[in-house]
């Protein structure tokens, strides 16, 4: 692919044709070698790498150890030399300047290319925006912006944001870093990629049934989906106007924090935001007393269901080895002071099912537009899934949205005593580019409940599989209690998590 990196909104807006990609590399970590690009050493101890946290990167900017135009540059030359073993970037900003003094100064940050960004164009993965330049930031971007964040490009997307692979038609797949015959997962691939390849600090990306963990998931970093309502969604692309929600992917669970205490607060642009009480300062760190006094739930049924959402796709049980490390997870978890108790919160497809409702004819009526005059631009499957919309009926779409409010109040009836609740991020290992669509389908299982209820989530990567696939584990909390959620998910981050594995350089991605 020929990668669109210019200096300006000025520059025009030219693709090559679509890339083709053969790859058969083996499914196991790649050997360390020495780094693509040098890390920055100050003229002190501190050694900032392509890989460092990007907490540690804005304390080597604020203690003039470096330098925002060098982080940036560190990684515009990776984005260079590894996007096309990726694909994660559809734009690449021009030459990086300095950052203002912000609270961000220094994050070298990727935004989902369904966020407007002035002057560029926002394509949302489809033929369909082709041109379709932004006159305003989003106002998730704008806030990091002005908090001295740096735009790296825009991300590859799952074409507007509507599925859970990335295989997108009109620019190519996201392949997983770890595994590049893999998926990345969506619909926030390319930002999850971006970060687990060493091309970004950190990300932007929206979640409408696990378009932020599902991709976190798969390519081992952290994605974090808010309480709804926290973050604005203004100048968004939508696909499902009552479950989108925006959040940030990082490498760990505090840089996640760091991002979303900038993002988070209301919004004149975006009725659904309220004013919430801000996250605390220290959110994303561990607790003093780790996981001591946890209390945890586990939605044990979950874990034996193999349908897919109602799908009429067949069954996809959950992967031993998925289940063998959530098991390891919960019995470390116990070691170290937390109890875990199996609670009933009925059945994960019944809630997919809603999602499915309510996303579909939300995703048609925006699309009406172009499904009349354009439709031939739309990628097939996209196409199909907004026509599937028209032919839910209102009725069914109110019953769902009544069932909503049931599962919302049982949801946190059946938290009220616990902490968070854990499962899985996946019930299965990142599956392979052009696997059967049950396995897309089954990517769900876990996330779109939550998307549903509103509940924030977060998946943070605890494991690898034999073969070197990430899996990851989902923590959910209560309403509007994400500083409590991310202090717990960083507990478990430092007791059982591998984070730290990567950033340290005992494990590296195939592409990085």
């Amino acid at each position: 692919m020929a990668l669109a990196v210019y200096g300006g909104p000025s520059d025009a807006w030219a693709w090559s044709a679509q890339p083709t990609f053969t790859l058969s590399l083996p499914h196991r970590e790649r050997q360390l070698q020495p780094p693509l690009s040098p890390s920055l050493r100050s003229s002190g101890s501190c050694l900032i790498g392509p890989f460092s946290s990007l907490e540690s990167q804005l304390t080597a900017v604020r203690t003039g150890q470096t330098s925002s135009r060098n982080i940036a540059q560190m990684y515009r030359r990776r984005i260079q030399a590894l996007n096309e073993r990726c694909n994660a970037y559809l734009f690449v900003a021009g030459e990086p300047t300095e950052s203002g003094t912000g609270p961000l100064a220094g994050a070298a940050v990727a935004v989902k290319d369904i966020f407007d960004t002035t002057g560029i164009v926002t394509t949302a993965g489809s033929r369909q925006r082709t041109g379709w330049t932004a006159e305003r930031d989003a106002t998730a971007w704008a806030r990091l912006k002005n908090a001295g964040a740096m735009l790296l490009g825009k991300t590859n997307t799952h074409e507007f944001a509507a599925g859970t692979t990335n295989e997108n038609e009109a620019f190519g797949p996201v392949h997983n870093p770890w595994a590049p015959d893999r998926i990345s997962g969506g619909s926030s691939g390319g930002s999850a990629a971006a970060i687990a390849a060493g091309l970004a600090a950190g990300a932007l990306g929206s979640d409408t049934a696990g378009s932020i963990r599902i991709p976190a998931a798969c390519c081992g970093v952290v994605g974090y989906k808010p309480t709804y309502g926290r973050v604005s969604r203004a100048g968004v692309v939508p696909l499902s106007w009552s479950l989108d929600h925006v959040g940030p992917l990082a490498r760990t669970v505090r840089d996640a924090a760091l991002l979303l205490g900038v993002m988070a607060g209301p919004d004149p642009e975006d009725p659904s935001t309220l004013d919430a009480t801000p996250l605390p300062l220290d959110a994303g760190l561990p607790r003093a007393s780790g996981l001591a006094g946890m209390r945890f739930a586990v939605p044990r049924s979950w874990l034996q269901e193999t349908s897919v959402g109602g799908t009429g796709l067949g069954s996809v049980p959950i992967d031993p080895e998925v289940m063998t490390r959530f098991d390891e997870v919960l019995r470390q978890c116990c070691d170290l002071g937390a109890t875990v108790t199996d609670v009933d919160l009925g059945s994960a497809e019944g809630a997919v099912g809603i999602n499915r409702v309510i996303a579909f004819p939300e995703s048609a009526a925006y699309h009406a537009p172009h499904l009349a005059n354009s439709p031939e631009l739309y990628g097939a499957a996209v196409y199909r899934r907004l026509l599937a919309g028209r032919y839910i009926s209102a009725e069914q779409y109110l019953q769902a949205l009544r069932f909503r409010g049931l599962l919302v109040r049982r949801f946190i009836a059946g938290m009220e005593a616990f902490d968070a609740l854990l499962t899985p991020t996946l019930p299965i290992l990142p599956p392979p580019l052009g696997a059967p669509s049950s396995l897309a389908a089954a990517l769900l299982r876990f996330c779109a409940p939550f998307n549903v209820t509103g509940l924030p989530a977060i998946s943070i990567p605890v494991g690898f599989s034999k073969a070197g696939l990430p899996i990851g584990l989902q923590l959910v909390g209560r309403p509007w209690d994400d500083g409590t959620l991310l202090s717990i998910a960083a507990s478990v981050e430092e007791s059982v998590g591998v984070s730290q594995e990567i950033e340290i350089g005992k494990r590296r991605p195939l592409v990085s």
